[in-house]
């Protein structure tokens, strides 16, 4: 696990993050995301080609971990195609 950043974002800004899958996590502050009120300890991942934008209230603390997770969907397909076969129906 790498911990990419420890963004300060003063209140009243916009921070846009785009995924990889990455998890953010709020440490402290409050403010909006994609419209949605957050808090203190609010976590969010974003896949490959997602994104999010915080936009704050107050000052924050916001964790940026970049896990280089592996996407296991080709894996379960392999490892259960019947189940695999099952959900696109």
């Amino acid at each position: 696990m790498k911990i990419v950043q420890g963004d300060r974002v003063e209140g009243g800004r916009g921070s846009e993050h785009r995924g990889g899958r990455d998890i953010y996590s709020m440490i402290a502050g409050t403010g909006t995301l994609e419209s949605e009120p957050y808090r203190t300890q609010t976590t969010l991942f974003l896949d490959r080609g997602e994104q999010a934008t915080f936009m704050t209230r107050e000052k924050n603390r916001l964790l940026h971990f970049h896990l280089h997770l592996p996407n296991l969907n080709l894996l379960n397909r392999r490892l259960m195609p019947d189940r695999a076969s099952r959900a696109a129906e």
